[in-house]
């Protein structure tokens, strides 16, 4: 590749990454990307999407990166001493957030508390989107991501959402689709994706709390079509 060209890249990968955790959030990226999108700020002329792949294959995972001391991440080529106490000083940020969030989580409860994240994907009106929200054991809201479909469909487009699904680490999760085709009653495309992610996570020993199909302006909630199926609490 030419030299000149490099940099133009380099800057475009940057601005897409940073895009991609504005539109979906950070809890959406892989591990590189959360490591390569943290030393942006510290190594602004450096290739860091190398180095990210670099120090997850060094450290053997994220976690393992960001546990490693100072010392142990000056080892790595690139990686200064600034660097190095930026690191450390986010993991230790993290936890702290992490033991004060222990001490104050509150269970969901009711599903109902999470209408008005749902509203918020909605209103994006995202056609290739689906949007999880994955629970703890106890109906504690752990984290909400939008999942990009890609425009898969049937049985692609199950088995797409139920990894992708699984990969928030939840015990439990609630699901969303938007279509812009107005409705007076779910699909049979709505019905058979949710029935099909309940059925395949409860093999798994985890549970879909309720899926929403969305079509224009109209809501379905489809423990309404299927009680027996979606074990959620109402008050």
């Amino acid at each position: 590749m030419p030299a000149e060209r490099q940099p133009l890249l380099h800057k475009n990968h940057r601005a897409r990454l940073r895009k991609k955790a504005i539109e979906f959030g950070p809890e959406c990226l892989e591990d590189h990307e959360l490591l390569e999108l943290m030393l942006f700020y510290a190594l602004p002329r450096v290739d860091t999407n190398e180095l990210a792949h670099e120090m997850i294959n060094r450290f053997g995972s994220l976690q393992n990166v960001m546990n490693a001391s100072p010392a142990e991440l000056r080892e790595v080529p690139d990686i200064g001493e600034k660097t190095a106490v930026f690191l450390s000083v986010m993991n230790e940020v993290s936890a702290r957030f992490l033991r004060l969030s222990a001490l104050r989580k509150d269970a969901v409860g009711n599903i109902d508390e999470l209408l008005p994240r749902i509203r918020d994907f909605l209103e994006k009106k995202l056609t290739d989107a689906f949007f999880v929200c994955a629970l703890d054991s106890r109906g504690a809201l752990l984290r909400c991501c939008t999942i990009e479909s890609g425009g898969m469909k049937n049985d692609a487009g199950s088995s797409y959402l139920l990894r992708e699904t699984v990969k928030l680490g939840g015990a439990a999760y609630v699901a969303v689709s938007y279509s812009e085709t107005p409705s007076r009653a779910p699909t049979p495309e709505d019905e058979d994706l949710a029935l099909s992610l309940s059925r395949s996570l409860k093999e798994l020993g985890l549970v879909l709390w309720d899926f929403f199909a969305a079509h224009g302006e109209t809501v379905f909630r489809m423990s309404d079509y299927h009680k027996k199926l979606f074990p959620v609490k109402r008050r």
